[in-house]
């Protein structure tokens, strides 16, 4: 970003020129970015990609959808073992790191996280909390503790970043998922949003209980940009 007084004196394209050579030296192989003013960036060669992808509805119509028995049982399995719900700490963050690569794997799309790239989610602060479901009592072993973590849910505000279970666990989505919404009727929030990728089936539940589905490449003005990235900046 540039401040207003500053426009047309080419600051942008020194800087985005630098982008790319940090880009180079790290390796990369696709730059991408988000924005809602998207016109310099298309000048400078980088192309629409990629959709938003979320769905709305009330916790409390989720709730009730669910309580109704009418969802069909395919969206979070049909093991309905009640498990421990609490919020995540900083010491468990080996669990979010087994679950997260479980579910990636044979899948499409989902990035490869390294351990700095944990830690850095992590210490940005672009969530305000985490819930764990645990298979079991709470635990004070950290190892057995780790094992025993069976699904996380990302939150912040009225926002589900993210919700990763484990295979074995299919139940773990929507016992994370009352627990996401009793607390966003606590907070006075409306709307319950689920980011998830569109072949989440959790979609389906938000549709069910008479919500909205975005897929679109454009949200609000916002959209994806990416430019593949060439070492002679080619």
């Amino acid at each position: 970003a540039t401040m207003p007084g500053y426009h047309d004196r080419g600051y942008a394209s020194t800087l985005l020129a630098r982008a790319d050579r940090q880009m180079v030296k790290d390796g990369a192989v696709l730059g991408m970015i988000r924005t809602r003013h998207p016109r310099f960036m298309l000048r400078a060669g980088w192309g629409v990609c990629g959709r938003h992808c979320y769905s709305l509805a009330s916790p409390r119509d989720i709730l009730s959808q669910l309580r109704t028995g009418h969802t069909e049982p395919t969206v979070f399995g049909s093991d309905e073992r009640p498990l421990n719900i609490r919020i995540w700490r900083r010491v468990e963050q080996a669990a979010l790191v087994r679950l997260y690569g479980q579910d990636s794997i044979g899948r499409f799309g989902p990035l490869v996280r390294s351990e700095a790239h944990w830690q850095w989610l992590i210490s940005r602060g672009a969530f305000d909390r985490i819930y764990v479901a645990m298979d079991g009592p709470d635990r004070s072993d950290l190892h057995e503790c780790n094992r025993s973590i069976v699904g996380y849910a990302v939150m912040n505000e009225h926002r589900l970043l993210e919700l990763v279970t484990s295979p074995t666990h299919p139940s773990a989505g929507v016992q994370l998922l009352v627990r996401a919404c009793g607390d966003a009727i606590e907070r006075d929030h409306h709307t319950l949003r689920l980011d998830a990728p569109p072949d989440d089936p959790a979609h389906q539940l938000f549709t069910a209980a008479g919500g909205g589905y975005v897929h679109d490449e454009s949200d609000r003005g916002e959209v994806f940009l990416v430019s593949e990235v060439l070492p002679n900046g080619g």
